[in-house]
């Protein structure tokens, strides 16, 4: 989709997700905070933390290749060993790579198939609400955990209202 297109993009080369306004209109730059911003901390009660860490499918070992030179790089994931993780990747590249720009290629590979590994689910009692373009941050020093909330979801049943969120990228 074109969304895909534009958000894949301004992730591998500028590091942000592009965001829309409230009006409909494409900002396909880095977000500047507007004051805009909501903090979950501390005192914020929380109902149910949920945390999973996938392993299926992230790589222990990127070996990448150059046919044309001959030569190989490996590029190892040192947290996936630790936790005795084994998917290894074979990357054959165009030919007269360097060394740097291949052990590039294996780190870009290893870090694409971290990405949605970690997740935090949150559930907070009641109704959190913000408005579109608004910025959602978990600052909890108290269990470690910060980063910006990326989805949030209200529900409502027979035991009252509560807001889910999710966080993917989580700052260590």
């Amino acid at each position: 989709s074109q969304w895909k297109a534009i958000s894949g993009f301004t992730n591998y080369f500028g590091g942000f997700t592009p965001r829309i306004t409230p009006g409909g209109v494409l900002q396909p730059f880095p977000w500047k905070d507007s004051g805009r911003r909501r903090v979950i901390g501390a005192n914020t009660p929380l109902m149910e933390l949920r945390w999973r860490e996938k392993r299926y499918g992230v790589y222990s070992e990127v070996l990448v290749v150059d046919k044309v030179r001959r030569t190989a790089e490996r590029v190892k994931n040192s947290r996936m060993d630790r936790c005795g993780g084994s998917c290894r990747k074979v990357v054959y590249t165009p030919g007269r790579s360097t060394a740097t720009a291949m052990r590039y290629t294996g780190t870009y590979q290893i870090a694409e198939s971290e990405k949605g590994a970690r997740l935090l689910t949150a559930v907070l009692p009641g109704r959190f609400l913000t408005l579109p373009g608004g910025v959602v941050r978990m600052e909890r020093g108290d269990i470690g955990i910060s980063g910006d909330v990326e989805e949030t979801t209200l529900e409502a049943d027979d035991q009252g209202r509560k807001t889910t969120l999710t966080m993917r990228r989580l700052e260590e």
